[in-house]
């Protein structure tokens, strides 16, 4: 999640859920960047998959219970790395992202957004929000 957002929400897992977070800082002087340019935005992303991104952030977890100096030279080289790959993915995203057609027209929307505020300590199935828009 990008600095200043909050990520909320809840799920109700069938098998143990493990996870892993990774908060980057841009404006940590530890990390390169040219200060010439503006720190990167990246966009709010959940579920996607990126190979490049995976592995980096597969090694990165490996090295957390790690401690030493060449662990810890390590890790912050990862950190460095996974930084370029989300932000090489968003510049590829916004490169090949094209206008959708089709879906819910926007007042289907918004009635499904509103919906789904107003319930939100529920569980809303899909046949709900279906019968919803219908």
């Amino acid at each position: 999640m990008p600095a200043g957002h909050r990520f909320y929400g809840w799920q109700t897992p069938r098998v143990l859920t493990r996870l892993t977070y990774f908060y980057i800082d841009f404006q940590d002087p530890c990390l390169i960047w040219n200060p010439a340019s503006p720190s990167p935005r990246l966009l709010s992303r959940l579920f996607f998959f990126d190979q490049a991104v995976w592995d980096t952030a597969f090694k990165l977890k490996a090295e957390v219970g790690n401690s030493g100096l060449e662990s810890r030279q390590y890790a912050q080289a990862l950190s460095l790395v996974l930084m370029h790959e989300l932000i090489r993915l968003e510049r590829r995203t916004i490169i090949s992202t094209k206008p959708l057609s089709g879906g819910l027209p926007a007042w289907q929307q918004k009635r499904v957004v509103e919906f789904i505020e107003e319930n939100l300590a529920d569980d809303i199935s899909l046949a709900t929000l279906a019968e919803l828009v219908d």
